[in-house]
């Protein structure tokens, strides 16, 4: 007796099951170390351990040490009122940051949670059966299978009753096989008392016991790939890792070369670590982590709307830059797309798909009947041919693919055509009541006048083919006086047929398109060069034959490769990824399941076996929701890149007046718990709300710019790699840190902000009555707690009190000013090719959350308690003339770039 290897304690002693393997299902759930019945696990979605993960990103563990050292400093500065609040509020900033995170990253999960449909199944709890989710069961449940269940996981049948299961997920094709308690093999997926993950439950009941799931299972061991494993990180996260980590080595060295100088110059250590951990806070965009995943929850919330289902994070970073689709038949296009699902020849409804697959001789010389006529209607149609109110080129390719399988049927099978038709009749297509006008149809290949009762048929049938949700159209022929009904054709709704142009849309994007399919039939090269309009057609045989840098170029354009199995599929998805393409894939069947995983985008529908659905990243209705997808990528891209120039403009602004308090000594015209106010709270919001930016162009069809790729360099040292690295990126004219995105944000807003503010800051201390003799070299013995009191020429007295007072407003006049340049720099960043003030309303939340920074901006300086938090003085209304005037150059200058472009 096999009962298949028995185990779990001999099928819980030969199917005496009375309770869960020992223990009730709540007790169960409580267990630890119980894995999930899931054969691709998702991510953790436990509140805690996303929280450590977000902290323990690398600009985040910056931030939160540099708050510490901050409030250290403070104290040693003798601020003894300042430093706790300092630590405080930038710890309270970095916190609000990560929840803000974690917010729209627990919505994502419990939205996934929601709309993703998980099978139940009914399980033995006692003496009874409850309902469970197929992802609790475990090795040892005894479960009851009814007609059309989905059976959970791999189990042995201890009683049945007629049971009929669909095995097709587990042997890729239409297969219906009787389950007895007899297992008849020693060969799992022989065996007729095993029921396997996957398989659909026909008719009869069945009750199971459970003894592999998850990884265990017939289902994924049949699709197992020893290459599967953990995907990487996508091309938009790469590109900022490289230039967080170049920027990171540059301020390093850029510390360094301060450090020295202020030894030099004679400042204090604890200054020089005041104006080095300013330094990291401005280099670094603490922002643009924030802003790459809260833009992308965004757009995976429009597509969730449009119920399109995106089970990971990172699958708009890389639909944004796709440059690959490889589709399968059956995930994409089926038969009923392409030609007529039913035809009815006046006597009976023939279902095409089915007398396709299934080897009836009499049914083929129906088809090939109807295919002879087709075959005249697609040669002769300018001469000979009538058509009435109907989309030629749809209709008559649609019917030439159906004569061309025809003919290839009849050579095939020797089947020879038996109609005998004139040639000069006159064939006449219509979708209208044109055949009511008949007076004879084919019977036996023989003239029949119709009747009326025959005529009455006629009508019904028409009538049940349209209630089906079919289009129809009629063939009729013209002999003479007589109006000879031939067929009604039924093909599903032409007008939402949408293979073709969903295609060519995906092919404007400059996206290269390649189809693997294990038929050779002419039906594919149909399909191809008709539907997918790939000319590139061969066998994989002849492909894998071919000379390494010939098999280059087919990966660099579209192509078909007919007679190819699932694992020679997974081998040019290998391919396709080791040539850095970002690549989607298309399937819908249980052993591409690992092409789903490894892919970049695995896309498949919710039609598809629970193993594409758990190792798909996208889960759609139909071929044509790609597009949605794909357009909702490039906007991503889009919405991020101007996101990402808002933020950098930042750099300019709060690094160069600290070069300059080392090198030419002025007083620190910006503070470091300012620049962490700014970069974290106030630019937060509305380079999150850029997500909401409607697109300027056909973002679809304009063809998206490819993202750059950084190839690995030899040089063993760490540091030099990925300088080299970083130039190469910022060199670049793609990807979000584009030579044209820095050149904005770095040099052209970036200098005329800094101008703006540094103007203002010293007219502010002007005002306040310092002298121009201590703006420059002044740094070392002046405007700090500890410093000096100064005498000026005229015998005036400055003290302590009144330099910082006067440093206090300046400083305060200069963030101000900033924040104001940021305004006008975020309202230029919203158009890259229309005018800043082109349907300026339409994204109000990105308005409404600036002028809340700007506000907020304006309360702290006014608020007297936080005057003392934030060591700072009302600004000097005055000297705010000097950065509004920049405000508006920046807006001049974006204006007068456009007018030239």
């Amino acid at each position: 007796m096999h009962t298949h290897k028995k185990s779990i304690e001999e099928l819980i002693n030969i199917y005496d099951v009375k309770m869960r393997n020992g223990k009730v299902y709540k007790e169960r759930k409580k267990i630890p170390g119980i894995k999930k019945n899931l054969s691709f696990h998702r991510e953790n979605t436990h509140i805690i351990k996303r929280i450590f993960c977000l902290i323990k990103r690398p600009i985040n563990l910056l931030l939160i040490s540099a708050s510490v050292a901050l409030g250290v400093l403070y104290f040693f500065e003798n601020e003894e009122k300042n430093h706790p609040a300092v630590l405080t509020i930038t710890l309270i900033i970095v916190l609000l940051n990560i929840c803000t995170e974690l917010y729209y990253e627990l919505k994502f999960f419990y939205k996934f949670k929601e709309n993703v449909h998980i099978p139940t199944c009914r399980v033995l709890v006692g003496d009874k059966f409850e309902t469970i989710s197929t992802e609790d069961l475990v090795e040892g449940d005894v479960i009851k299978l009814c007609k059309s269940d989905v059976v959970g996981a791999d189990g042995v049948i201890i009683q049945l009753e007629e049971l009929k299961v669909d095995n097709s997920n587990i042997s890729g094709s239409a297969e219906v096989i009787k389950k007895s308690l007899e297992p008849k093999s020693d060969d799992l997926l022989k065996a007729k008392n095993v029921v396997l993950k996957g398989n659909i439950v026909i008719s009869g009941t069945a009750i199971a016991i459970i003894f592999a799931v998850g990884r265990d299972t017939i289902e994924f061991i049949n699709s197992k790939n020893e290459f599967i494993k953990k995907k990487k990180a996508g091309p938009i996260t790469k590109e900022f890792d490289l230039f967080f980590q170049g920027l990171f080595i540059i301020a390093t060295f850029i510390s360094v070369i301060l450090l020295t100088i202020s030894f030099a110059t004679g400042h204090e250590l604890v200054y020089i670590f005041e104006v080095i951990i300013a330094l990291y806070i401005g280099i670094l965009p603490e922002g643009i982590p924030t802003a790459i995943d809260l833009i992308d929850y965004q757009a995976i919330r429009k597509l969730n709307d449009l119920g399109i289902l995106i089970t990971e994070k990172s699958t708009i970073e890389n639909l944004s830059v796709l440059d690959h689709l490889i589709l399968n038949k059956a995930g994409v296009i089926t038969v009923k797309e392409l030609f007529c699902e039913k035809i009815y020849d006046g006597t009976e409804i023939i279902n095409v798909e089915s007398v396709f697959f299934e080897d009836n001789e009499v049914e083929y010389k129906k088809l090939l009947n109807i295919g002879f006529i087709c075959r005249r209607i697609s040669d002769d149609y300018k001469n000979k041919i009538e058509m009435d109110h109907l989309n030629n080129d749809i209709i008559l390719d649609a019917i030439k693919i159906f004569s061309d399988i025809c003919q290839e049927i009849s050579i095939k099978k020797s089947l020879n055509f038996n109609f005998n038709i004139n040639q000069n009749v006159k064939f006449i297509l219509s979708d209208d009541k044109y055949y009511t006008n008949c007076t004879h149809f084919y019977f036996n290949g023989k003239k029949k006048r119709i009747n009326d009762k025959e005529r009455k048929k006629l009508m019904i049938t028409r009538k049940g083919l349209i209630n089906y949700g079919t289009n129809i159209v009629c063939i009729c022929q013209k002999t003479g006086d007589d109006l000879i009904f031939v067929c009604f054709l039924s093909f599903i709704n032409l007008s939402k047929t949408c293979t073709r142009i969903v295609t060519d849309v995906i092919r404007a994007t400059g996206i290269n398109i390649t189809m693997l399919t294990k038929d050779k039939s002419f039906y594919i090269k149909e399909l191809s060069t008709q539907h997918l309009k790939i000319r590139n057609i061969l066998r994989y045989e002849n492909f894998n034959n071919l000379d390494d840098h010939i098999k280059k170029m087919f990966y660099e354009n579209n192509f078909t490769l007919m007679g190819i199995d699932y694992k020679q599929k997974y081998k040019i998805l290998k391919d396709l990824i080791g040539l850095n393409k970002i690549t989607a894939v298309i399937a819908n069947q249980t052993n591409e399941a690992p092409s789903l995983y490894l892919a970049d985008v695995g896309v498949c529908t919710f039609e598809a076996p629970e193993a594409c659905k758990e190792s798909a990243a996208i889960i759609f209705k139909s071929y044509e929701d790609f597009l949605y997808c794909l357009e909702e990528g490039r906007l991503y891209l889009i919405n991020l890149q101007k996101s990402v120039k808002y933020i950098l403009m930042h750099i300019t602004p709060q690094i160069i007046p600290l070069l300059l308090t080392v090198v030419l000594g002025i007083p620190l015209p910006i503070s470091p718990i300012l620049l962490v106010f700014a970069d974290l709270f106030i630019e937060i919001f509305p380079s999150i709300f850029f997500a909401y930016e409607p697109p300027e162009r056909d973002v679809i069809t304009l063809q998206q710019k490819e993202y750059l790729v950084i190839n690995e360099y030899d040089d063993s040292i760490f540091i030099v790699r990925t300088l080299k690295k970083f130039f190469k990126l910022i060199k670049s004219d793609v990807g979000l840190f584009s030579k044209s995105v820095l050149c904005w944000s770095l040099i052209e807003a970036g200098t005329l902000s800094t101008i703006g503010c540094l103007l203002g800051f010293f007219f502010a201390l002007k005002r306040k009555n310092i002298p121009f003799d201590l703006f420059f070299f002044s740094s070392v013995d002046y405007f700090k707690p500890n410093g000096k009191d100064y005498i000026t020429s005229s015998g005036e007295l400055i003290d302590v009190e009144d330099q910082l007072e006067a440093l206090y407003t300046g400083q305060s006049t200069y963030f101000l000013g900033y924040i104001i340049n940021q305004f006008a720099n975020m309202i230029c960043c919203r158009r890259k090719y229309d005018f800043f003030f082109d349907k300026f309303f339409n994204n109000y939340l990105i308005l409404i959350s600036s002028l809340v920074g700007l506000s907020l901006t304006i309360l702290i300086n006014y608020l007297s308690f936080l005057e003392t938090i934030f060591i700072i003085r009302r600004p000097s209304l005055v000297a705010l003339i000097f950065p509004l005037t920049s405000a508006v150059l920046i807006l001049l200058l974006d204006t007068f770039k456009k007018i030239n472009f």
